[in-house]
């Protein structure tokens, strides 16, 4: 397309295209007008536009913004309606119906006497223009903008005993349409357009000529595919404004508290702007995906089922059974088995997420670490079952099935790793690799005696592994040794191209942490973190458990001392709003703000939001959204000061692992409480009092994305009966890209001590039987 270079403009960032049309045409023209007057009208004089229809509607608006007092005539409600239909710095001072009887006596008695400095008419109306000139006070301009078939009819007594100009106007030049659109994004102003798409043409006479007919009319020539373009950048042109209700986006803001915030005239551009945004939502969603699919002729999936309860272990630890060899070349997990917490996407293999609320979805893609556990030569032997939406650190919320400890049936597992921690926990499965955002990777460890490790977030890919919130997404190993733990981090650490989180981490295949792996705390400084073991729900038995366990790296070579983080007390209140508004989002499809590949499986599964689907929430989940709602609707900038503290709480950590290589504590207050039979419409406070508490050694390092790892050191009995013992797990927590020094104090503890033995009191620790 090729064009004058003199009589062509370019449009201000805030005027859109839809409104340049009638800024080219009407816009022009009245502004031209209005510039008829000078030099004889100053600003502040009175200056009334006549014919308030697509001209006349612009031209107050100029008028008002040149810093005329302004009136604007019309013998039509729907034109007398339509001048006030614009921002309210820029309605007329005065509106007046010309048919009236008073109409000029209104006229003088606001210009006290004087009558109009100046008046443009925008009709071709010979009456009209007649009498507008009768309103004009000495020396007044007159600028008639509309060409009648008959010739003008002018009284020359007034032109003459008052000195009344009549100036003649043709069109605005470029300089001048330029000065024009500065005063336009200056003061926003807007003409109400009326869209017709290009098969309606033969109506525009009718539309146009209709007395209702407000502002100016706007023919739409594209084609599809050309519209779909102009739509996707502009975000101004739908393909049909019926997709959108009238007064939708009133409705839209009356949801957050905005009962006022648009004008009659704006209600309909947003609405327009509405419709143009659905179409390019519409656009996207008909795209093919983008995914990284699974390489499935070389790692085939073979005899996937869903276990009955004949064929599950520890209650209903499995979501699904199947075998997936790996590559008989790899040298890390050659000849280990491995399950995967049912957050976690198997190519072909149907996921719960512990839920019945939404039907299973089945990816296909493998999550990164499915494909990395594959490479290194592990043989993926089923998935395993997580608490509802991984909503819980109890082992009894799941829609698919409650889950045992495996040392003591009846008892949690712990959550939300719960079917894996009890599988690695229980010696079926060599290692799980699980999801923590709160300590779902540690708390199930911690009851049921494994080594468990959230690594630095970021560490290991989290891509196809579904989000809680990408702030405390980690992912990692569960195994019943540290060798175990630190060869399957080496296999799945390292940077993901689709997952920004890991953009810090080492290169793929880098790591070396199990060759590195020593049996040495020698030259370490440990802190004892007395908040840690000083909460009120911490177990007598559980803390003592742990401080001797502490205190015997000092055997080792390390040197032990007590430290004190009173911020660490702040842990359990900040993940707590972060997780909530976070997760709120997360659950009803709000995430944002990360780049890399997602699972629109499940986002198809999930959404929308019923009645019926959320009252088959686990009471955890229900109360994570209904918090999160209110968080958000009563506390709108909570989050941000959230995340400021949780920076505070990082930084005071880091400064004091510049003094400590590690801290321990308590991974959880007390050893694993019994499991709860608990079904929909039963108290939601006593689906959730057993989980109380068991996060607030561990929650605070999924917000700061500190490594933390839960090390078995012994047993203590339960609460509820003395003669059960449950393991007791202690929780090293270093800095950040520290997992080499919390591996080599667990690898040198667990070798030095045999955790198995310590709180036993000579009585016999039995495991759960299982089917092999």
């Amino acid at each position: 397309m090729i064009a004058d270079p003199a009589t062509t403009v370019h449009l201000p960032g805030r005027v859109s295209f839809e409104q340049g049309a009638p800024l080219m045409c009407a816009g022009a023209t009245v502004w031209g007008a209005l510039q008829k007057l000078k030099p004889d009208v100053q600003p502040g004089e009175t200056v009334a536009i006549v014919g308030i229809g697509g001209l006349g509607q612009l031209g107050i608006q100029f008028a008002k913004a040149m810093g005329y007092k302004t009136v604007a005539i019309d013998n039509r409600s729907e034109g007398r309606r339509l001048a006030t239909e614009v921002s309210s710095n820029l309605k007329p001072d005065l509106v007046v119906d010309s048919s009236a009887s008073d109409a000029s006596n209104k006229i003088l008695n606001f210009t006290a006497g004087e009558g109009l400095a100046g008046i443009v008419v925008c009709t071709d109306s010979i009456a009209a223009n007649t009498w507008s000139l009768q309103q004009l006070g000495n020396g007044g301009v007159m600028v008639p903008v509309g060409l009648p078939k008959d010739k003008w009819q002018f009284d020359t007594e007034p032109i003459v005993f008052r000195e009344l100009t009549i100036r003649g106007v043709y069109v605005a030049g470029r300089e001048q349409v330029e000065e024009m659109l500065k005063i336009v994004a200056e003061h926003n102003i807007a003409s109400h357009v009326t869209t017709i798409p290009f098969d309606q043409i033969p109506s525009l006479v009718a539309k146009y000529t209709d007395p209702a007919m407000k502002g100016r009319l706007r023919v739409l020539i594209v084609t599809a595919n050309i519209k779909a373009y102009i739509m996707s950048v502009f975000f101004d042109s739908p393909l049909s404004d019926d997709a959108i209700p009238e007064g939708e986006a009133e409705l839209l803001l009356a949801n957050i508290g905005i009962t006022e915030g648009l004008s009659i005239r704006e209600s309909g551009e947003y609405r327009q702007l509405l419709a143009a945004v659905h179409d390019v939502a519409e656009h996207v969603l008909a795209l093919p995906d983008y995914t990284a699919r699974a390489n499935t002729e070389r790692y085939p999936r073979k005899n996937i089922i869903r276990p009955s309860p004949e064929d599950q272990d520890y209650g209903a630890a499995w979501a699904h059974k199947f075998s997936i060899k790996g590559n008989p070349r790899g040298t890390l997990l050659k000849g280990k088995t491995v399950c995967l917490k049912d957050n976690i996407a198997v190519a072909g293999v149907p996921q719960f997420f512990g839920t019945d609320a939404i039907p299973a979805w089945t990816s296909g893609a493998d999550a990164t670490v499915v494909t990395r556990a594959l490479e290194a030569g592990a043989d993926i032997v089923g998935t395993t079952i997580c608490e509802n939406f991984c909503n819980s650190t109890s082992s009894y919320t799941s829609a698919q099935g409650t889950v045992h400890n495996p040392y003591a049936e009846g008892y949690s597992a712990g959550g939300s790793t719960s079917g894996g921690s009890a599988l690695v926990g229980g010696g079926l499965v060599d290692i799980a690799i699980g999801a923590d955002q709160g300590g779902s990777i540690r708390v199930p460890s911690s009851f049921c005696g494994c080594v468990g490790l959230k690594p630095t977030h970021g560490l290991v890919p989290y891509t196809g592994i579904s989000s809680s919130d990408a702030i405390n997404d980690h992912a990692g190993p569960i195994a019943r040794n540290v060798r175990d733990v630190a060869v399957c981090l080496d296999a799945i650490s390292g940077r993901d191209d689709y997952d920004d989180r890991t953009l810090g981490a080492p290169l793929y295949g880098s790591t070396t942490f199990s060759k590195s792996l020593r049996s040495s705390v020698e030259g370490f400084k440990i802190g004892i973190l007395i908040e840690g073991f000083e909460h009120r729900l911490v177990d007598p038995l559980v803390k003592q458990t742990v401080l001797d366990a502490s205190y015997a790296f000092q055997n080792l070579g390390a040197k032990v001392e007590e430290v004190s983080l009173p911020l660490h007390l702040e842990g359990p209140a900040i993940w707590t709003i972060q997780a909530r508004i976070a997760g709120t989002l997360g659950l009803m499809g709000f995430a944002h703000g990360r780049r890399g590949l997602f699972s629109t499986e499940y986002e198809a599964a999930r959404q929308p939001w019923t009645s019926a689907s959320f009252q088959k929430l686990f009471p955890s989940t229900k109360n994570t959204m209904i918090n999160g709602l209110s968080l958000m609707k009563s506390y709108p900038g909570l989050y941000a000061k959230t995340m400021n503290i949780a920076q505070q709480i990082r930084d005071s950590y880091e400064k004091l692992f510049q003094e400590y290589d590690l801290i321990v504590m308590p991974t959880t207050p007390f050893v694993a409480p019994s499991n709860i039979e608990w079904k929909q419409g039963d108290s939601p406070m006593a689906a959730l009092k057993p989980s109380m508490g068991i996060t607030i050694n561990t929650a605070i390092f999924d917000v700061t994305g500190h490594p933390a790892m839960s090390l078995p050191v012994g047993f203590a009995p339960s609460s509820e009966d003395p003669n059960v013992r449950l393991p007791v797990g202690m929780q090293l927590v270093g800095g950040l890209w520290q997992e080499q020094k919390i591996l080599d104090a667990a690898l040198a503890w667990e070798t030095a001590n045999q955790w198995r033995t310590i709180g036993t009191q000579n009585a016999e620790i039995q495991k759960l039987p299982v089917k092999l």
